[in-house]
């Protein structure tokens, strides 16, 4: 029932949520601890896409491309 698990769960793999769910009912284990779980999990996944962003972000000249197609795209679509 607690809500930080349940998130953990819809993000990690079956293995990750079977780890952290012994270890809740084990005991031991705080909710404090569940949360930094979760924290570490969605700085793993997320890590990938700020990089990702960020390059794309501080190469202006790529990024004037991606709004240029984007925009021809939206033009074509909005002039149907």
């Amino acid at each position: 029932s607690c809500t930080v698990f349940k998130l953990y769960a819809l993000l990690a793999t079956a293995e990750q949520a079977a780890a952290l769910s012994k270890r809740y009912r084990e005991g031991g284990m705080g909710y404090g601890e569940a949360k930094e779980a979760l924290f570490e999990l969605l700085q793993e996944l997320l890590t990938p896409m700020r990089e990702r962003f960020t390059a794309v972000y501080e190469d202006t000249e790529r990024l004037e491309k991606i709004l240029s197609r984007g925009a021809e795209r939206a033009r074509e679509i909005a002039s149907k």
